[in-house]
């Protein structure tokens, strides 16, 4: 910003930076830059965040999936891994290929990773796991077929 002197009186052009005065709505380059290390650091926290919550969700499927012999086992128990506010409920007619197929994909419908953005973190990540967890088995029991 320039300051000129009023008229009649001898014209000096000044600048705030010049006085050794900073506006006050300008940041400084320091106070910048601490911005931006605090909000990487924000970001990186979150992304631990993420992580250790994708990671012990992960487990927890795992576990889930590892205790079901196949898939129809898994289809017949997935009420005990997502809960109700999903809508998701376990299928107890699993005896012909057709049913165990009409099984996954109405839960797949509920579980698929564009269908849970709106879920909280936990349960997006828990779903997302428990998709693929049923698209491997269902992969392996259509190749037994």
């Amino acid at each position: 910003e320039e300051f000129e002197s009023p008229p009649g009186e001898e014209t000096t052009t000044t600048t705030s930076s010049s006085l050794g005065v900073t506006p006050p709505f300008l940041p400084e380059k320091e106070e910048e830059e601490e911005d931006q290390r605090r909000r990487g650091k924000e970001v990186e926290d979150s992304s631990e965040d993420d992580e250790e919550v994708g990671q012990r969700e992960d487990e927890r499927v795992r576990r889930w999936a590892s205790a079901k012999a196949d898939v129809v086992a898994m289809l017949a128990s997935v009420a005990e891994i997502l809960p109700a506010e999903m809508g998701v409920e376990a299928t107890a007619d699993l005896a012909s290929s057709r049913s165990v197929r009409r099984a996954y994909f109405k839960v797949a419908r509920r579980c698929h990773p564009d269908k849970t953005l709106c879920l909280r973190k936990e349960l997006r990540y828990r779903a997302q796991f428990v998709f693929s967890a049923l698209t491997e088995a269902l992969d392996y029991y259509d190749d037994g077929d």
